[in-house]
């Protein structure tokens, strides 16, 4: 019957009363729990008729207010509080079905022959503010605690999403890694040893041209276009056991005693309370008594939390403990205006009820309110290690984008590098002599021990621009910035040094090419303990609205946590950033 509640709602008391999910199970379980017991107090007692058949009637009048509430729910409130929260209607439909209970026991026990009390107006009036009282007590702690569990679950899933990534990301890297090889051997290394094998036999020389040759072009190349454009994406993260997970838990071991104390809410609480039960037991104007008693309750409430300390914290079972004590306190003047007007013990215990609901009610309210105020912690706990997932997620990225590329380096660099040579070497004379064979063989022998070795990916950042800048050299002006600290970072961490050379060269290639700058200024500075911030700004063309992603930004995006492409209007530039991750210590 009810619904999963999203931790992503927005936190707000007066909204939660108005969500459709609080016609839920829990909501109909505390309304048969109070109303049968308020139901046998203030007719089997207070009329002195302990027929059984007060069983039958409530239960028979709970079934009926169970089925007009599903069929209402189902024909106009889903529909209604789907578009937004309406409080105001579920406080009204809660009271109506008060309302109708109430009227229907009467109707009831006047069909079984037992002795009712004529007063309609009682029965309507007593219904409808016990179904709104119940409603509010059940939309506000239940409610808030059905939100505590979903932000808890919530901050567990994340809590299980980073434990298994730390735990899993390097055994995750071998695995990439050692598919990576293993398809690279498998594809290249049978076919060099038949390669070997020709160039042993001079005979063979032109077959083994022309099968160099088709390897060069039909398997090293297409294997090294493989490895620099396809991404590896990170593999599902499942989740973990249930010992290695988070237990849910109060975020706080101790809270905030004075923020957790309604005193408007609880104010009308002991109102509305002394109103109901006084009016039911005693009528008028006996009740008024207690009605002008009973704002005393607030005016007790409130003096009671200026007098606690500023940040004045207690355990929870202590919080409990006080809560009680003060809802006694603030109820018994109330009660003690209702108990000098009882005309008989029957009505003394009767109006004794207030007592125990106005402590319910209290506790109810500083439940739901230190639930909401871990509610906010935990909010702030998850985006926080929402933040350290997404660190370490671009962190994993970034080693698997280093192992594909350091293999692709191996494929197209020491790999196709040696058998072109080979290859070159072999095509230079129609009847190569026994020492260009030699060196022929040694060619392919160092290609064989780039395959079957483990690739470096290590660069020296410095050394990388000043390549890029005599690349671009006549074509464009390149000035890199570094500031001192993010340069001690990066020669620390050459994972951090050959992703900036990568980003770097990206977004001057995409400058000059696709905005025929001029002038690149590189900054590179430390943003935080955990991140590198990268500018790089350059005076071409303005950027053109078609922003469809291509490999560079895929590569890019990998690579980063954030990045974006503008233009700043006061300098006219066209402004790249990016913030690369940089591995933490645990």
């Amino acid at each position: 019957m009810s619904q999963a509640v999203s931790a992503n709602q927005p936190f707000s008391r007066v909204s939660r009363l108005g969500r459709k999910q609080n016609w839920g199970w829990s909501l109909l379980f505390l309304t048969a729990v109070i109303s049968v017991t308020f139901s046998l107090l203030f007719d089997a007692v207070r009329l002195q008729d302990w027929s059984p058949i007060w069983f039958i009637i409530n239960l028979a009048t709970l079934l009926e207010v169970f089925v007009v509430a599903a069929v209402t729910r189902r024909l106009i409130l889903d529909r209604l509080l789907d578009q937004q929260p309406r409080p105001w209607l579920n406080l009204v439909f809660a009271g109506l079905l008060g309302s109708i209970k109430n009227v229907s026991v009467e109707a009831l026990a006047r069909a079984f022959g037992i002795a009712g009390d004529p007063i309609w107006e009682f029965r309507i009036i007593g219904g409808f503010g016990l179904g709104v009282a119940i409603f509010l007590f059940a939309g506000l702690a239940l409610g808030a605690h059905a939100e505590h569990r979903a932000i808890l679950a919530e901050l567990q899933a994340v809590q299980r999403a980073l434990l298994q990534l730390r735990n899993s990301s390097k055994a995750r890297l071998d695995a990439v890694n050692d598919k990576l090889s293993l398809q690279a051997r498998e594809l290249l290394l049978p076919k060099l040893h038949s390669i070997q094998i020709m160039i042993a036999n001079p005979a063979d020389t032109p077959k083994a041209i022309a099968s160099l040759r088709e390897f060069i072009y039909q398997d090293v190349r297409p294997l090294s276009d493989s490895l620099a454009e396809r991404l590896i994406a990170p593999a599902h993260l499942s989740s973990l056991d249930d010992a290695s997970a988070p237990r849910r838990r109060f975020l706080q071991s101790e809270v905030e005693v004075k923020p957790l104390i309604p005193v408007w809410l609880s104010g009308a609480m002991f109102v509305f309370g002394a109103f109901s039960i006084a009016y039911m037991v005693l009528g008028a104007p006996e009740c008024n008594a207690a009605i002008i008693v009973s704002p005393w309750s607030m005016i007790l409430l409130s003096l009671f939390k200026l007098a606690i300390p500023a940040h004045f914290r207690l355990t929870r079972l202590k919080l409990g403990w006080l809560t009680i004590g003060l809802g006694l306190l603030c109820s018994a003047p109330t009660y003690m205006a209702m108990y000098v007007h009882a005309a008989n013990l029957g009505q003394q215990l009767l109006m004794a009820m207030y007592v125990p609901l106005m402590i319910f009610g209290l506790l109810a309210f500083v439940y739901s309110e230190s639930l909401d105020a871990d509610r906010i912690q935990a909010r702030d706990v998850i985006i926080s290690e929402n933040q350290d997932l997404a660190h370490d997620q671009a962190l994993f990225e970034q080693k698997l984008w280093l192992a594909r590329r350091a293999w692709q380096f191996v494929v197209h660099g020491t790999v196709q590098s040696a058998l072109t040579a080979a290859l070159t070497r072999l095509q230079a004379t129609e009847h190569p002599d026994a020492v260009v064979l030699a060196t022929v063989n040694q060619d392919i022998e160092r290609a064989r021990t780039a395959l079957v070795s483990k690739p470096e990916s290590q660069v020296n950042l410095s050394a990388a621009i000043g390549v890029l800048q005599e690349t671009w050299q006549g074509i464009c002006q390149i000035e890199p910035h570094i500031a001192d600290e993010a340069a001690a970072v990066i020669s620390a961490d050459k994972d951090a040094s050959a992703c900036l050379n990568e980003i770097i060269k990206e977004a001057v290639s995409n400058a000059v090419r696709h905005a025929d700058a001029q002038k690149i200024d590189i900054h590179i500075d430390l943003g935080d303990s955990d991140s590198l911030e990268v500018l790089v700004t350059n005076d071409g063309l303005p950027l053109r609205t078609n922003n469809s992603q291509g490999v560079g930004s895929r590569l890019i995006e990998e690579l980063t946590t954030d990045w974006s492409l503008s233009t700043n209007r006061s300098t006219g530039l066209t402004e790249f950033r990016a913030n690369l991750p940089l591995q933490r210590d645990f």
